[in-house]
C-alpha cells in the first residue's frame, strides 16, 4: 500500500486541564476575597479582576496548548511523531479503540498492556480536518486488519452511540418549542442571552449527533 503521511494539529490535553484548573482557582480567590472584602468599590473592581486575569492568562498561554505532529499508516502498524516524539502503534497491541467526531475529533486507543494512547484536536485550539481525516483513514485500515487477521478489535461506543442520547435531544427541543411560545403567550420577558447560551451547546449536540449517524 502507499504510505500517506498526515500532518495535522492538535491540543496538549495535560497542559490545557492544568490551565484550566489553575484559571478556575484564580477566579476562585479574587472572587471570593472581592466579596468578603464587604467594600463596594473592591467588590466591583475585584469582580472585574476575577475576569480579567484568568481571561489575560489564557490568551498569554493559548499558543502552548497547540501542538503539531504527523503520523504514517502501514497495514499493520501507525508511525506518529507528535512535537517530535515518535511513537509506533502496533495493531496487533490494541485491544480497543474510540474515535469520536464532534468539536474536532477525539482519538483514543487503549493496548493490551494496560497502555493509553490519546489525541484531540478541537476545534477550539486547533485547525481540525486534517487529523479529521487522518482518524477516518487509520480506522478504515483498522477494520481492513481486523477482517483479515480475525482479531477481537473492539471499537467503543462513542457518546452519541448512547441509546439516551436521541430520547435527550428529542425530549430538551420539544421543551424549547413549548417553552418560547408560553414565554410569548403569556407575556414574559425573554431571556434572550441565557437563551442563547442554552440554544448554541444544544444545536451542537444535534449536529454531531446527526453527523455521527451520517458516518454510521
Amino acid at each position: 500500500m502507499n504510505v500517506k503521511e498526515y500532518k495535522f494539529e492538535f491540543f496538549n490535553q495535560k497542559y490545557t486541564q492544568k490551565l484550566v484548573i489553575k484559571l478556575l482557582l484564580v477566579f476562585i480567590v479574587l472572587f471570593i476575597t472581592s466579596i468578603l472584602s464587604k467594600n463596594k468599590d473592591f467588590i466591583v473592581v475585584g469582580g472585574l479582576l476575577s475576569v480579567i486575569i484568568p481571561i489575560s492568562i489564557y490568551l498569554f498561554n493559548r499558543k502552548k496548548i497547540k501542538k503539531v505532529g504527523s503520523a504514517k499508516i502501514f497495514e499493520n502498524y501507525t508511525e506518529f511523531n507528535l512535537d517530535n516524539v515518535e511513537t509506533i502503534i502496533n495493531y496487533r497491541d490494541i485491544e480497543s479503540y474510540l474515535i469520536q467526531h464532534f468539536e474536532g475529533t477525539v482519538f483514543h486507543l487503549k493496548l493490551k498492556d494496560g497502555r493509553k494512547f490519546n489525541i484531540s484536536s478541537n476545534n477550539r485550539y486547533c485547525e481540525t480536518f486534517q487529523f479529521t481525516v487522518f482518524a477516518q483513514d487509520f480506522e478504515k485500515v483498522l477494520q481492513v486488519y481486523k477482517t483479515e487477521n480475525q482479531t477481537d478489535l473492539i471499537r467503543s461506543n462513542t457518546f452519541f452511540d448512547s441509546k439516551f442520547i436521541f430520547p435527550f435531544l428529542i425530549i430538551v427541543t420539544v421543551g424549547f418549542i413549548f417553552m418560547i411560545p408560553y414565554l410569548i403567550y403569556f407575556e414574559k420577558k425573554l431571556p434572550i442571552i441565557p437563551l442563547l447560551i442554552s440554544i448554541g451547546p444544544f444545536i451542537a449536540l444535534w449536529i454531531g449527533y446527526s453527523s455521527n449517524k451520517k458516518k454510521k
